[in-house]
């Protein structure tokens, strides 16, 4: 269970911060050992890998386009109950990832748009109808 990408872009570019969960069993090694040093040195490189991470595909995302638009997706609602789900939302840094966009594409005079994310998978894309129905029914526009 757990977020698989933090973030996709309509070009199959995926940012997966995999990365920071190598460090998960050396971490909880030194948590054990009660290793105040090692375990505050091992948050650093988490903390430092994720932003790398982030930075690398935000520059990409700003030079390869003009238009970013971005769901409005408040982790809090992910956070609520302590899951895996819980976890790799707080890994995946969607707060920085949206602040790194919003400055890097005033600098790049990208324009990015926050879009609410309320009904978008019963939404249609032609008619602009919600649709009621289970996402499982094929719909035609009239």
């Amino acid at each position: 269970m757990g977020l698989k990408e933090s973030a996709t872009t309509s070009m199959g570019d995926k940012l997966t911060i995999k990365q920071t969960q190598k460090w998960a069993k050396k971490l909880a090694i030194a948590q054990r050992a009660n290793n105040k040093k090692r375990v505050k040195a091992i948050h650093a490189k988490i903390k430092n890998t994720r932003l790398d991470l982030i930075h690398k595909f935000t520059t990409k995302l700003v030079k390869d386009n003009s238009l970013i638009v971005v769901g409005d997706v408040k982790s809090r609602s992910f956070t609520t109950k302590k899951t895996k789900l819980a976890k790799s939302t707080y890994d995946a840094g969607w707060f920085e990832l949206k602040r790194q966009l919003e400055y890097k594409c005033k600098h790049a005079g990208c324009q990015l748009e926050m879009v609410n994310e309320s009904y978008t998978t019963q939404t249609c894309s032609c008619c602009h109808k919600i649709s009621d129905s289970s996402l499982r029914v094929e719909q035609v526009c009239e």
